[in-house]
């Protein structure tokens, strides 16, 4: 199937595959407030790790990406959807 990134540099025009047992979950709740706060995978998208090596060991193996870039530019996207139509 076709899925698009609105940040992956191709338009969002990317060529995807299915992987068996992988997901997203994502919860929206009503709030009287309008922050929004992103909450990284712990294991997925570490911010802290034991050691200088441990880092960079992590970084060789999956690279800088992770889930976080990815919601913030869906959230982009949603956000800019539902401006372009008053809402």
């Amino acid at each position: 199937g076709l899925l698009g990134n609105p940040s992956d540099g191709y338009n969002g025009k990317t060529l995807s595959i299915l992987i068996k047992n992988y997901h997203a979950t994502v919860t929206l709740k009503p709030l009287r407030s309008p922050t929004i706060t992103f909450h990284p995978h712990v294991s997925h998208d570490r911010l802290q790790y034991d050691s200088l090596a441990d880092a960079a060991t992590k970084c060789d193996a999956e690279g800088y990406y992770g889930g976080v870039r990815l919601l913030k530019a869906a959230t982009h996207a949603f956000f800019d959807f539902w401006r372009q139509r008053g809402v």
